[in-house]
């Protein structure tokens, strides 16, 4: 559910409702008028057993439905929650016709998930609405007992840091240096195992990548090609100032060229993705993208681990 914004309401309960047993209470939402109020219970007997475990994967882009899913198996303790905190939006939007050619949107009532915490994140308004925060940082209980936080948004139960790309990595990806060497070498390639199997695509690409005019963030050089301008405006005939300006430039030009060396394996992913779009499509992309993805590699080795996944549960006795 990472970077799922949500959608149907009713959408998230016939989801939870394949995971959890019948009568379970899924959802209730709470409004000022009467029939803002209302709660939702599993309906069916549900299709995936209760002995098939379950990872969730959520990050900040997770929001609405999508957090009424994650929120609720992590209340009734039927699955793990991998990731980092979602976004926390937890409003009832309702629609009122005006007349032919207008509508009112008005904000009816908020989510309330089984454990009953509140999913609205208290710093987030919508439109202009005031949150109360009343419950901002307060402790909740799961069935089995585990202490969850309040306070909006869902909290995994394994936080997984966001990998950061570097300087190199992020200048190649905004200007789209990876797409046009793709469409730059595809013609030398008839499939993407064939692109697999070349053993040097990373120095082809560095031979590229030196042709092309990237002008990389690193920290202090916006700043120190700023104050060069100014002195030079004063006086450009200044040979010590000069010989100072090429020696900070050839610290750049080293600075430059070593990131290529630390960045080699983000640039040769984001390559390979590239050539898996193109060969296979989205669908190729993504599932090459998984290979090294974090936070599947975190749901695999805490669902392969009985122990791990039992433990953080509390399902030792069962």
């Amino acid at each position: 559910l990472r970077n799922n914004p949500g959608g149907l309401l009713q959408s998230s309960i016939d989801i939870l409702d394949m995971f959890l047993p019948k009568g379970e209470k899924l959802l209730t939402t709470k409004g000022r008028t009467k029939g803002s109020n209302r709660t939702f219970f599993a309906k069916k007997d549900p299709v995936v057993p209760s002995d098939i475990k379950v990872a969730i994967l959520i990050n900040e882009g997770s929001a609405s439905a999508s957090e009424i899913v994650s929120g609720a198996i992590q209340d009734l303790d039927r699955g793990v929650i991998i990731g980092r905190r979602s976004f926390g939006k937890g409003l009832v939007q309702s629609v009122y016709q005006l007349d032919e050619e207008r509508r009112l949107k008005m904000t009816t009532a908020k989510y309330y998930i089984p454990s009953g915490r509140l999913i609205q994140n208290p710093g987030y308004t919508d439109e202009d609405i005031t949150i109360d925060v009343s419950e901002q940082d307060t402790l909740f209980a799961t069935v089995k007992g585990r202490k969850v936080k309040g306070g909006g948004g869902i909290m995994p139960d394994y936080e997984v840091e966001v990998h950061k790309y570097g300087p190199l990595t992020q200048e190649c990806w905004r200007q789209g240096i990876f797409f046009t060497y793709v469409q730059k070498r595809k013609q030398n390639y008839s499939s993407f195992d064939e692109v697999l199997a070349t053993e040097d695509l990373i120095e082809d690409f560095y031979v590229y990548l030196k042709e092309q005019d990237l002008d990389i963030s690193l920290n202090g050089k916006s700043l120190y090609n700023d104050l060069k301008a100014k002195l030079s405006s004063i006086d450009s005939t200044n040979a010590e100032l000069n010989s100072a300006f090429e020696i900070i430039d050839g610290f750049f030009v080293e600075k430059e060229a070593s990131l290529f060396d630390k960045e080699s394996e983000d640039i040769r992913k984001r390559l390979l993705a590239e050539f898996a779009n193109h060969y296979n499509g989205k669908e190729g992309r993504i599932r090459f993208t998984l290979q090294s993805d974090e936070h599947v590699e975190k749901a695999i080795s805490i669902l392969e681990d009985q122990v791990a996944y039992r433990n953080v549960l509390r399902l030792e006795n069962e």
